[in-house]
């Protein structure tokens, strides 16, 4: 008699994605962040079937406000799209313990070059999207990499600043933006730093912010 072929405890990142109804890159995300258990052997990602099928049936009773069955044999169905939508809030809600993203979020609603040269609007708008790009890929980096991104999101933000330092009618029109940049964005980035240097590179343990904003920074 032949046996039942059974689900291998472990799969592809891949197949996980198909099966979670997200990119690979989303995946990676929550396997970073620990909500998904996986193991990576040389450049590959194998994922605990049966952490990921918790992880679906926790996203869908979060969507759903019931319990969902869990099983460790069977896929998953599809999300529905307040599913994704509450997937989506999670990783938006992690980003936000970094005092560094709010702060500069902060300063950012402050940056209104409408009234500037286009080429000016234009260069400002582009280190924005690079900080804000730099963050995040240091927020969910490890190693060298985490610092390497902070820093060059930082380095950044010096290139705003010294851009309207350099213009005294300039950064006069646009005082307030650039002195919440050098006296509270950019202290906050030495604190983060202070902080990585004292206990490694590990984004997943948390401790208070800055001086300046109140919060969590991997």
């Amino acid at each position: 008699m032949a046996q039942r072929k059974e689900a291998p405890a472990e799969i592809g990142l891949d197949e996980a994605a198909s099966l979670l109804h997200m990119s690979e890159k989303t995946v990676r995300k929550y396997i970073k962040l620990k909500a998904i258990r996986a193991v990576k052997v040389a450049n590959c990602w194998y994922v605990d079937r049966a952490s990921l099928m918790s992880f679906h049936a926790k996203l869908t009773k979060e969507a759903a406000g019931v319990a969902a069955p869990v099983s460790t044999s069977e896929p998953p169905s599809p999300p529905s799209k307040a599913t994704q939508s509450k997937a989506g809030s999670l990783a938006t809600a992690a980003i936000h313990n970094l005092a560094c993203y709010r702060l500069f979020l902060a300063a950012r609603d402050q940056l209104n070059f409408a009234d500037e040269t286009p080429d000016l609007a234009a260069f400002v708008d582009a280190r924005c999207r690079d900080v804000l790009s730099h963050l995040g890929a240091g927020y969910y980096g490890f190693g060298a990499a985490k610092r390497l991104n902070y820093d060059k999101a930082r380095a950044a933000i010096g290139s705003i600043i010294g851009v309207l330092a350099a213009d005294a009618p300039l950064y006069q029109r646009h005082q307030k933006a650039a002195q919440f940049l050098e006296r509270d964005v950019l202290p906050a980035f030495g604190s983060l730093m202070r902080k990585l240097d004292g206990r490694g590179s590990d984004p997943h343990r948390k401790s208070g912010g800055s001086a300046q904003v109140s919060g969590r920074v991997p």
